[in-house]
């Protein structure tokens, strides 16, 4: 395993969940899931994850979060960015 495959299984994660790869690289990414534990670890946390996040309740968001969340965006922040400071 290194930190190329695990930034492509984190970078392909959603189109997989959502079978949305193309069947090629659906294969690859699921043959490589069975021989690095490293990677599987990771999908199925992710999985675990979306799973509990859509059983929330659907509703607006609070203004304050909602705010910070647009001023992240507008910088930039992304998945490899520095944490944001908790407030």
């Amino acid at each position: 395993m290194s930190d190329g495959c695990l930034r492509w299984v984190m970078a392909v994660a959603c189109d997989r969940l959502a079978n949305e790869l193309p069947p090629e690289e659906c294969s690859r990414f699921d043959d490589h899931l069975c021989c690095c534990d490293i990677c599987r670890g990771f999908f199925q946390s992710y999985t675990v994850m979306v799973q509990m996040t859509r059983a929330l309740p659907a509703g607006p968001l609070p203004e304050r979060l909602r705010d910070r969340v647009r001023e992240a965006m507008a910088r930039g922040d992304g998945p490899g960015s520095a944490p944001p400071d908790v407030v």
